[in-house]
């Protein structure tokens, strides 16, 4: 709960002013893998390229965040340490700035044998 709650809060805090947030969530099923992948794609401002690499290290707010009173650059280090301890791994895409494309989050859960 709380990594969804800190990417939708995400996604709502980096939405492009004058549109309303919009978040799709999609699952998929890696056939190969036989994983779950949980997509969540928002229409916000995007990051930075140069700012891909960072998004996860503790205390990194990168240039949109730093212009944002509330943006601590704890809660996607939070995220992706908790994901590391579940086992989950964490991608993100995300398109230029200005195309109000937004970023793609994924979520690829492990294959659990029973």
């Amino acid at each position: 709960m709380f990594i969804l709650g800190q990417i939708i809060s995400n996604s709502v805090k980096y939405s492009v002013k004058e549109t309303a947030p919009l978040l799709r969530f999609e699952v998929k099923e890696d056939t190969d893998t036989q994983q779950i992948i949980l997509l969540i794609n928002d229409n916000g401002v995007g990051i930075q390229p140069s700012d891909l690499p960072f998004i996860f290290d503790k205390g990194f707010t990168g240039d949109t965040g730093s212009y944002l009173s509330r943006s601590t650059g704890m809660g996607l280090y939070l995220v992706k340490k908790m994901a590391d301890d579940l086992n989950i791994r964490v991608r993100v895409q995300s398109h230029h700035l200005g195309c109000d494309k937004g970023t793609t989050l994924s979520l690829v859960f492990p294959k659990i044998q029973f």
